[in-house]
């Protein structure tokens, strides 16, 4: 076993007591540089006749000017103030080890050097902690760092920690974390520490009858409040709780722990401040970048940047209104982005391609085994988008069974698995249309409940034939990300710029940048002129035919299919719409035979 045995060292007195009959000798003291063992074999310097007792159990040895104790026995545990001892363990001042049955008490003697040896120490374990500060990545880990250390250097038979949770800090903590169901944290500790705003000394044994049920379990307990004071603000963030089973804490051992969390609690509020500061940025970077996506200078497009702004900080769920090809994904990103849930995530489902055998599981989630296939469990779009916000595009297509399930998970937060359990979440919710909703609501499509709370705030995406100031921005626009991506220039001449400015736009801004991609692939030269646009014919007669918007919308579709001989997904890229919604309202029109 390891000694230190140099004769510069001085060691305090060791004394190890036994007052059982079968102990032999009943009392040891020793204050040389030499090992005693404790066990059942006769060699042993401390005998015990004790069938729970290994023959070589224990041994306390010198190390530096140390007593350690450490457990020699492979099957039978040492148990110090009750806690079973793992590896070595320094010795101070009394401590009662358990071997088998039998109890022995320990002490180690004041040394007169001590209190500079202690001091000494406490500096070194100070340095110590700031070093572990410099690289710790996260509250969690910063907590974990100090209950191990404070465990440690105080010698608390076990530390936690419970964060405060009208600060967000909802963490909650214990060090060591296999205690067999000992440890506990008080309530009525961290209830007084936070009361006090002070640390919280509460000897039990001290005290009868004035202490909780949990605290009467241990003999000395420490709550010391967590407050960043920083700021001439004072914020309460948690509170670190020291036990011990056996004995009592030093005023030295309090005042050191004290001192380690004024350190951690500054630590935490610093972080608390910096990630606050990095959301707020990021939410600037994502604000702008939403914002500088959605091109135009017409007042259409001012009022809709603002009406934006200012919606975006509110948690009412938001209705989009606009034509297929407006872009109301991109104002629902832009919502996003500028609210307080940018750092979440933005899950975005367009209803229309949902299989209605299996919409409830797309949208709620699924357990192994809730149906034929479901091999695996799903987190539906409501878990994925949990802290963040769901974009339900073309929610007049849900099924009217699906809908009471939304407006249940909308009006109580809480969301139902298939073959799962009830779950909370936390979801704002940004839904589109191209419909008129309250039309669907009066010929029984839609749920009128469910249409009062989807849309509470209603923002109007503007058709492009209304702000057609804005298709040479959005021209140039769409040809700089070209020229870019194919390293070659490109613009159009003043006659097609003409041609796109008085053509209708049925298929809006997404219909322009496929027309605008397909001229910029087909031109030969760096000037696109208007032979290289793919425009169907439909401008001189659309005032000619009326202006009803569904049979509007019948004749695109019909013009648009003969166009492309009837293949659907060109007929969607020449409209500017998802494949999926063409093949529905075609088929809703008649122009396709039903699936």
């Amino acid at each position: 076993m390891p000694m230190d045995l140099s004769p510069n060292i001085s060691l305090p007195r060791l004394t190890i007591r036994c007052a059982a009959p079968f102990v032999s000798p009943e009392l040891l003291e020793c204050r040389e540089a030499r090992s005693i063992r404790l066990g059942r074999h006769a060699e042993n310097d401390m005998v015990f006749q004790d069938d729970q007792v290994s023959r070589r159990h224990a041994e306390i040895y010198p190390r530096g000017s140390n007593w350690i104790a450490l457990n020699l026995s492979a099957t039978n545990p040492v148990l110090v103030d009750g806690v079973p001892l793992a590896g070595e363990l320094v010795l101070n001042r009394s401590q009662t080890l358990v071997l088998g049955n039998t109890p022995v008490t320990v002490e180690v003697a004041a040394h007169p050097g001590d209190s500079s040896r202690r001091k000494s120490e406490e500096i070194a374990g100070l340095v110590e902690y700031l070093s572990a500060m410099e690289t710790t990545p996260s509250p969690e880990v910063m907590v974990e760092v100090t209950l191990s250390f404070l465990h440690r250097h105080c010698q608390a038979t076990w530390t936690g920690f419970v964060g405060n949770e009208a600060e967000e800090l909802r963490l909650r903590s214990q060090f060591p974390e296999d205690m067999a169901g000992l440890a506990f944290l008080s309530r009525e500790l961290n209830r007084r520490a936070l009361a006090e705003l002070a640390p919280v000394w509460q000897a039990s044994a001290s005290t009868p009858g004035s202490v909780s049920e949990s605290l009467g379990r241990v003999n000395d307990s420490l709550g010391i409040p967590l407050i960043d004071r920083r700021g001439g603000e004072s914020r309460v963030l948690g509170v670190i709780h020291l036990y011990r089973r056996q004995g009592r804490f030093l005023e030295r051992e309090t005042h050191f722990a004290q001192i380690v969390a004024r350190m951690a609690a500054l630590w935490l509020g610093a972080n608390r401040e910096m990630n606050a500061l990095s959301a707020a940025v990021r939410r600037l970077a994502n604000r702008a970048g939403a914002s500088g996506r959605i091109i135009g200078e017409s007042q259409a497009m001012v009022d809709l940047r603002q009406r934006i702004a200012r919606l975006a900080a509110s948690p009412m769920s938001v209705l989009i209104r606009g034509e297929s090809g407006t872009g109301k994904e991109l104002v629902a990103e832009a919502i996003h982005k500028a609210s307080q849930r940018a750092t979440g995530p933005l899950v975005a489902v367009n209803c229309a391609s949902i299989d209605q055998s299996r919409a409830e599981s797309d949208l709620f989630g699924h357990e192994k085994g809730a149906f034929t296939g479901a091999d695996s469990r799903h987190a539906g779009y409501f878990q994925q988008a949990h802290e963040g916000t769901l974009f339900l595009d073309e929610i007049g297509e849900l099924p009217l069974e699906c809908q009471a399930k939304l407006l249940r998970a909308l009006e109580t937060g809480l969301i139902r698995p298939m073959k799962g359990k009830e779950r909370a979440v936390d979801v704002r919710l940004v839904a589109a249309t191209n419909r008129d909703l309250q039309a669907e609501v009066a010929a029984g499509r839609f749920r009128e409940d469910l249409y009062f709370r989807v849309a509470p705030v209603v923002i109007e995406v503007p058709p492009l034939r209304s702000r057609k100031d804005d298709i040479p921005l959005l021209v140039r626009h769409f040809l700089d990300r070209l020229s870019v991506s194919n390293q070659r220039p490109a613009k159009f001449s003043s006659t097609a710029l003409r041609d796109l400015e008085a053509f209708p736009w049925p298929g809006n801004v997404r219909q322009l940048r496929s027309v605008v991609e397909a001229a910029f692939h087909m031109a030969d030269g760096d000037e696109i002129g208007p032979s290289y646009l793919s425009l169907p014919r439909l401008a001189n007669k659309w005032e000619d035919e009326g202006f009803n918007l569904e049979q509007a919308e019948k004749r695109l579709m019909a013009k648009a299919l003969e166009h492309t001989a009837g293949n659907l997904t060109k007929a969607a890229e020449l409209m500017g719409i998802h494949r999926e919604t063409l093949g529905i309202k075609a088929r809703k029109h008649g122009l396709l035979p039903p699936s």
